[in-house]
C-alpha cells in the first residue's frame, strides 16, 4: 500500500453479538492511488447501529458506505474539515427523513440511527470526524491516548444513553479534530462493544503479541471473553511511511488555483484540448473540451466580474458534485476524472442538444402529447434530486436541455439548496429567475420541493399557452398582500384545448399558497394526467372545454359511424 512514501498496515473486523441474529455494526477503509491519495487521502470509517432498531444496520451501511463516496467526490478546492462536515450533514439529513417516513419520529430507538467515527489522513495530518460513542484511540511510543469523547448522557448509576449520533436529530452534534500524523503510531477506531471491556494495557499487549494485519479480530474476542454481548467492531491502522515533512497540502495548492484567462481553440488545459467555446455570461464561461480518448466535456470558469466572487466560486464547485451524486438520464452528470486541476473550473459531461428556451421559439405550439412528454421528463429528474434532498431552485427553459430524440435533461445545479447544506445558499439572494422562482422564495423562505413544483407549473403553463402564468406581476410582488392579489388567466380562456382536470392540476401547482400546492412532484404529474378526486367539472361549460380529448374522440366515432351508414346505404 505504499504510494509515494505513503504505507500503512490495516487491520479490520466485526462481528455479531452474542445471541444476536445480525451484525448493526460496519466498518469500511479505503487508500486510493495516484493524485486521488494526494488530493483526499486514506479514508476510514466505523459505524455502530443501535441495537433496539431494526434499521441499525442499514444505517451503519449507508453512513459509512455514504461518507466514502461522497466524500471522494467533493470539489478538491474544498479542505478535507469542509467536504466532511458537508457530506456527513446531508447522510444525517437524509437518515432522519428516512425515519420520519417510517413513522419513528419520536421514537429515535427504532429509526435509522448509528454512531459514526471516520478518520482521514491526507498528507502527514489526522482528520478526525465524530459523532457518538465509536472511539479513535492513538497508540504512540507505548502509551494510548483517547482522541474522541463519547456522547453519552448518564442516566442514572446503571444507564446511559447516547447523546449524539447520525440520524438522531436534525441539528447533529459532530466533533472535529485534526492533529498531526505521527510515523509508527497505530490508530483504532472501536466500537463500544469493544472499547468499553478492554484496558489501555489489553489493547498494548495486543499489538505486541499479534502483527499489525491481524490484531483486529483479537481485540473484538478479547471483548467478548471479556464479557461483552454486543456486536463488536476494529479498525486499526498503523502508519508505516509519510510524505515527506516540506511537502505542502494539496489543499493549499487548490485554493490559491487562478481561474482560467479566455481559451482560444486547440489551447491545452490539463489534457483537456478546447473544441470550442459554448458560452459567455457575465457570471461564467464555458467551453467543449475533449479528452484524449474522445469524450466531451463542458468545462465552465468563472468570468473575470467574478473570480474574487467567493459565493459564486462556492456555487460553482457545488454544482459539480451534486452532478456528480446524481445518475439519472435527465440529469446533467459530471466526470470523475483523475488528473489533478492546475487551474479553477469545473467539468461536466457535454449533451449534444438545444435549450428547452430555443425549442419553445421553434414550437410555439406544442401538442398536448409533447408537453405531456416534457414535463413528464423534467418531473422524473426532479423526483431523483428530491428523493437525494436536493431542491433545484432554478427550473427554467435555459436550464433545460432537448434533444434530437426528445430526451429531456435538467442542467445548472448552481442554485441547490441541500439539506444540512442550506450555508451554502446563506447570502439571501432569491433564487433562480425571478418569472420562475416559487414565491415564497421573494419572502425568504427557504423552499421545499413544492417550490420546483411552482416552477415545473410555469413551465406546464408557457408550452401549453407561450406566457407565463402570472405575467411580470410576480417578480415585483415583494409581500404577502400582493403575492395573494396576483391571479392565473386560465389557459381554457386563452383557448388552450386541454381537459379541465389537467387545468386544475397546473393551477394548483402555480398556486402562490405553498400550503395548497403540490407538496410532491408525483402528486402534480398524477393530477395532471388524470382526474383528481378533488377536481369538481364545470358542467356549464362545453365539452370541448371540458375534455377535448374525449370530444374529438366522440367526433370521429360519429363521422366514422356516419361514413359507414354512407356506404352501406350506396349498396342498398
Amino acid at each position: 500500500m505504499t504510494q509515494k512514501r505513503f504505507s500503512v498496515s490495516i487491520s479490520q473486523h466485526s462481528q455479531a453479538g452474542i445471541g444476536k441474529p445480525a451484525n448493526q455494526d460496519a466498518l469500511i477503509a479505503y487508500v486510493p492511488d495516484g493524485s486521488l491519495l494526494t488530493s483526499k487521502g486514506a479514508v476510514f470509517a466505523v459505524a455502530d447501529g443501535i441495537s433496539t432498531s431494526q434499521f441499525g444496520a442499514e444505517a451503519s451501511q449507508i453512513a459509512v458506505s455514504s461518507f466514502l463516496n461522497d466524500y471522494l467526490d467533493t470539489p478538491e478546492t474544498w479542505s478535507v474539515k469542509t467536504s466532511g462536515f458537508k457530506v456527513l450533514l446531508s447522510i444525517n439529513s437524509w437518515l432522519v427523513a428516512q425515519s420520519r417516513q417510517g413513522g419513528y419520529s419520536f421514537n429515535q430507538n427504532k429509526g435509522y440511527v448509528c454512531a459514526f467515527a471516520a478518520l482521514i489522513i491526507k498528507s502527514r495530518t489526522i482528520h478526525i470526524f465524530h459523532s457518538g460513542d465509536v472511539r479513535v484511540v492513538m497508540l504512540h511510543d507505548g502509551a494510548i491516548t483517547i482522541l474522541t469523547q463519547d456522547h453519552r448522557q448518564v442516566y442514572d448509576d446503571e444507564r446511559t444513553y447516547l447523546s449524539a449520533a447520525l440520524g438522531l436529530d436534525n441539528h447533529i452534534r459532530l466533533d472535529y479534530l485534526s492533529v498531526e500524523a505521527q510515523l509508527d503510531a497505530t490508530y483504532f477506531l472501536l466500537s463500544d462493544g469493544v472499547h468499553e471491556y478492554l484496558s489501555d494495557n489489553d489493547i498494548i499487549q495486543i499489538l505486541e503479541k499479534l502483527p499489525n494485519t491481524t490484531c483486529a479480530q483479537a481485540l473484538c474476542e478479547l471483548a467478548v471473553t471479556k464479557g461483552s454481548v454486543d456486536d463488536t467492531s476494529a479498525l486499526v491502522i498503523k502508519i508505516n511511511d509519510l510524505p515527506v515533512a516540506d511537502r505542502s497540502e494539496f489543499y493549499e495548492h487548490n485554493k490559491n488555483l487562478t481561474p482560467i484567462n479566455l481559451l482560444q481553440k486547440g489551447a491545452i488545459i490539463d489534457g483537456l484540448s478546447v473544441v470550442r467555446p459554448l458560452g459567455k455570461t457575465p457570471r461564467s464561461h464555458t467551453y467543449l473540451v475533449t479528452d484524449q480518448s474522445e469524450n466531451f466535456y463542458v468545462l465552465k470558469t468563472p468570468s473575470a466580474e467574478k473570480s474574487q466572487d467567493n459565493n459564486h466560486i462556492e456555487s460553482m464547485l457545488m454544482e459539480e458534485w451534486v452532478a456528480r451524486r446524481l445518475n439519472n438520464t435527465h440529469l446533467m452528470t459530471a466526470p470523475n476524472l483523475k488528473t489533478p486541476r492546475s487551474k479553477l473550473y469545473t467539468l461536466s459531461n457535454y449533451i449534444e442538444a438545444q435549450s428547452l428556451a430555443q425549442w419553445m421559439a421553434e414550437h410555439p405550439k406544442p401538442s398536448l402529447y409533447q408537453v405531456r412528454s416534457i414535463i413528464q421528463q423534467i418531473a422524473t429528474g426532479l423526483q431523483v434530486m428530491h428523493r437525494a434532498e436536493i431542491i433545484h431552485r432554478d427550473l427554467r427553459p435555459e436550464n433545460i436541455l432537448i434533444d434530437d430524440q426528445g430526451t429531456v435533461t435538467i442542467i445548472d445545479f448552481g442554485e441547490v439548496s441541500i439539506a444540512g447544506l442550506e450555508d451554502v445558499n446563506a447570502d439571501n439572494t432569491v433564487p433562480g429567475s425571478l418569472q420562475y422562482t416559487a414565491p415564497e422564495y421573494l419572502l425568504g423562505a427557504a423552499g421545499t420541493a413544492g417550490s420546483d413544483v411552482f416552477s415545473l407549473g410555469v413551465l406546464t403553463y408557457q408550452l401549453l399557452s407561450g406566457q407565463l402564468p402570472y405575467g411580470l406581476k410576480l417578480s415585483s410582488a415583494q409581500s404577502k398582500k400582493a403575492q395573494y392579489q396576483l391571479k392565473i388567466r386560465s389557459l381554457l380562456e386563452l383557448g388552450i384545448r386541454i381537459p379541465d382536470w389537467s387545468v386544475y392540476a397546473i393551477n394548483k401547482a402555480l398556486d402562490i399558497d405553498p400550503k395548497r400546492r403540490y407538496k410532491e412532484v408525483s402528486e402534480f404529474m398524477y393530477e395532471l394526467n388524470s382526474p383528481s378526486s378533488d377536481f369538481k367539472p364545470d358542467h356549464k361549460a362545453a365539452w370541448i372545454d371540458r375534455d377535448p380529448v374525449r370530444f374529438w374522440q366522440g367526433v370521429s366515432i360519429v363521422l366514422s359511424m356516419v361514413v359507414v351508414s354512407m356506404v352501406l346505404s350506396h349498396y342498398w
